[in-house]
């Protein structure tokens, strides 16, 4: 889909340019190029393209009814060069007439006024040569009231050298002197072809209609030599000759038939139509030989005009194929730029398709995190109100520790085993599991509130800067009552081994502050007497053995 739509903008640009082309070299030139034109009606009038000239309903565009116009213009020249060929040249003529029919009919879709005046010139031109002079002049009329409200100088000239004709055509001197005196008024403008059209029509109407011979003569002289110094205005004498030559003023046409040939060297065009009107001059006068030699001379100028035409039609041709050349490397280039524009579209795509997969992982990540920690969330207000609850049961298993000891303390009933197996039990702790500063400062606290004795000894130990661990051990020590091989149990060592090694810290501390507190020296007097390591055994002498057998 997307290929046929780029093929049909294709189609409609290279259409649109070859319509303004043959617009372009129409208006410049009066030549329509058939291969352009081609392009243009294969798009904007198939059918006519296909053949079929059914014209009912054809044109709907601007661009439609000006393809028609070209159309009929291109049958109407066609048919003029068909014009021996009498059956081929009114097939063509009959086209052309009903193609113009069509684009009058739908003349508003025609936006350059230049056009619709080509409309009217060629239904009048057509007109005239089926003899059908009244809608020829209607026409005619219409071309110039078109002519004069768009047009330049030069088209508004030729447009009244065109309906003095159709004037002239219905046998209305008056009139056609008028329009062709108001011709006369811009034919500065004029180039060589329409100003000797003008010219010789203008003194045709004059020496016709034989009003004003004064002016008459007074315009002929108008008519000088001096003229043909301008760009191919010796056509102007050739047209002038005709009309001598009707006149029978047989010197005259000899005199400017010469003097064309001497300014006209380099016209092939120009002596081609004045050898041919010499060699008929000299027939008329008797003198064949003359006019056998004119006619040569025509012969060869009419091959050097045929050999210039050709050369212009290989020149166009060449011209053309290289337009051809370069719309058809325009048209590759567009194509590569499409195909280029389409692979990058298609990366384009895969890359955000990728990205949007890429997208939908990310968020399906996010919505697994963010359910993750909604779950973490709620696990961790779970935990947080287990651990408040565990928190609520551990005060109130303090607070009921606490009530237990001073109960015992108040009755003088708490042993030291006691008070540890309520500490271990309220801690969780297992036998031969180290205890936390916590036991001890809660022992500690307990101590200084049991008995006087007790408070003494913490006084003094507290002197010594000992650690709470420290005096709870020293403690215990000053109690006989205990078992002294379950003491490092109550002391919440890990070991036996443990406690020894803190002990024999402890007492080395004791040692050193040498206190002279009664109290200090009891505790160390208390102290159990730590095992030296045992006694190496003596070693034999060598000759031991020996002696015991003598």
């Amino acid at each position: 889909m997307l290929t046929s739509c780029c093929q049909d903008r294709q189609a409609m640009e290279r259409a649109e340019q070859a319509l303004q082309e043959v617009g372009e070299r129409y208006h410049a030139e009066k030549v329509i190029c058939d291969s352009l034109l081609d392009i243009a009606s294969s798009y904007y009038l198939p059918d006519l393209a296909k053949g079929d000239t059914t014209l009912s309903s054809l044109t709907s565009s601007p661009q439609q009814a000006e393809c028609m116009l070209y159309e009929g213009i291109r049958h109407h020249d066609r048919a003029q060069e068909l014009k021996p060929n009498m059956e081929a040249y009114t097939a063509e003529m009959a086209k052309a007439y009903r193609l113009f029919m069509e684009v009058e009919y739908n003349l508003e879709l025609l936006q350059n006024p230049y056009l619709k005046g080509v409309v009217f010139n060629r239904l009048a031109i057509i007109n005239v040569r089926n003899e059908n002079y009244p809608q020829a002049f209607v026409y005619f009329r219409k071309e110039a009231d078109n002519v004069s409200q768009n047009g330049d100088s030069a088209e508004i000239a030729i447009s009244y050298t065109h309906l003095a004709y159709s004037y002239y055509t219905l046998e209305k001197g008056d009139s056609a002197l008028y329009y062709s005196n108001r011709a006369l008024n811009f034919a500065v403008h004029l180039d060589a072809r329409s100003l000797a059209s003008l010219y010789a029509n203008t003194v045709y109407y004059h020496q016709k209609f034989g009003l004003e011979k004064e002016r008459s003569e007074s315009l002929l002289n108008r008519i000088s030599l001096e003229n043909c110094s301008r760009n191919d205005s010796c056509r102007i004498y050739i047209i002038l000759v005709d009309y001598l030559m009707e006149q029978g003023n047989y010197e005259k046409v000899d005199s400017l038939l010469r003097w064309t040939v001497s300014l006209s060297e380099d016209k092939p065009e120009v002596l081609t139509m004045a050898y041919l009107r010499l060699s008929n001059l000299y027939e008329k006068l008797g003198q064949p030989d003359s006019a056998l030699a004119f006619y040569k001379e025509f012969s060869t100028q009419q091959k050097l005009v045929r050999k210039s035409e050709l050369g212009k039609k290989v020149a166009e041709a060449r011209s053309q194929y290289q337009r051809l050349l370069q719309q058809r490397h325009h048209e590759l280039v567009v194509a590569a730029i499409f195909f280029v524009a389409l692979i990058v579209i298609l990366l384009l795509l895969l890359l955000w398709i990728h990205r949007v997969q890429l997208t939908r992982q990310l968020e399906y990540r996010i919505a697994s995190i963010n359910a993750k920690m909604d779950q973490y969330a709620t696990d961790l207000a779970q935990s947080k109100l287990s651990i408040d609850k565990q928190m609520s049961a551990s005060k109130d298993r303090e607070e009921e520790l606490k009530r237990q000891l001073r109960n015992s303390l108040a009755i003088n009933q708490s042993s030291h085993a006691q008070i540890v197996d309520m500490l271990r039990h309220f801690f969780l702790l297992d036998e031969g599991t180290p205890w936390p500063s916590t036991i001890y400062e809660e022992l500690l606290a307990i101590y200084r509130e049991s008995s006087p004795a007790r408070r003494r000894l913490l006084d003094e130990l507290d002197k010594l800067g000992l650690t709470t661990r420290h005096k709870v051990i020293c403690l215990l020590i000053s109690e006989r009552k205990l078992d002294s091989k379950r003491l490092w149990a109550y002391a919440g060592c890990a070991s036996e081994a443990a406690f020894q090694s803190t002990k024999s810290q402890i007492k080395r501390k004791l040692t050193e502050a040498a206190s002279s507190s009664h109290e200090i020296q009891n505790l160390l007097k208390r102290f159990p007497q730590e095992r030296g390591p045992a006694p190496k055994p003596i070693p034999k002498l060598k000759n031991e053995g020996k002696n015991k057998e003598f």
